[in-house]
């Protein structure tokens, strides 16, 4: 017992406090906040990278993560809602928000292939994401005065965004969360480099 008649236990220490709910929602949207930042830097979207700086920016992201699951907030972040939608509209709206960007570091951003039937059936969440930090990374890693180029073709089943600049080397980015509907791939021919963001398209 104390001064005051409490029983403190027998190490003096009170048990520490749970804490709240909002604690804890702002505790995950932080982690995933910092590891959306984090795959940003991994995908070159704040400039090209070293070796050893990519190293370390996918180690830092391995393991926020690791701590998001650990959390309990990849799953919520994660969930696959695929629906159908225009990928040319999608990725016109995408090219216009770099279109600033672009017009300071004097590239040209073009976008071919967007008219007729562009409807695919995909999470549009992961597909967004997914343009704006390729065409992000190109626009950051391209010479002023080249072009940035984006092309949608559509082969029986599939859509395909092409993203191409000079001076570019694209990295392949994690891949999309399974049931997403879209697959990443980086082709590299005696021409250059590109990466191409495959959707499957609707019938």
């Amino acid at each position: 017992m104390d001064e005051r008649g409490m029983d403190s236990g027998a190490s003096g220490v009170f048990p520490p406090t749970r804490p709240a709910l909002a604690d804890l929602a702002r505790f995950g949207a932080t982690l995933a906040g910092g590891a959306q930042r984090a795959r940003l830097l991994v995908n070159g979207v704040a400039g090209p990278l070293s070796e050893r700086q990519r190293a370390l920016a996918l180690d830092l992201l391995r393991d926020l993560e690791q701590m998001c699951d650990q959390a309990g907030v990849g799953a919520s972040q994660e969930r696959i809602e695929a629906e159908t939608f225009e990928l040319g509209t999608m990725a016109a709206d995408v090219i216009g928000s770099f279109r600033f960007v672009a017009h300071r570091k004097q590239l040209a951003l073009t976008l071919t292939g967007a008219s007729g039937h562009t409807q695919c059936v995909a999470d549009p969440v992961v597909v967004r994401e997914a343009l704006k930090d390729a065409v992000g990374a190109a626009v950051a890693a391209t010479p002023s005065g080249a072009r940035v180029a984006v092309e949608i073709a559509r082969s029986a089943d599939r859509l395909a965004v092409d993203i191409s600049a000079p001076g570019w080397d694209p990295r392949l980015p994690p891949a999309p969360p399974a049931g997403a509907g879209a697959a990443l791939s980086v082709l590299r021919t005696a021409s250059g480099a590109r990466l191409v963001l495959s959707v499957p398209a609707a019938l």
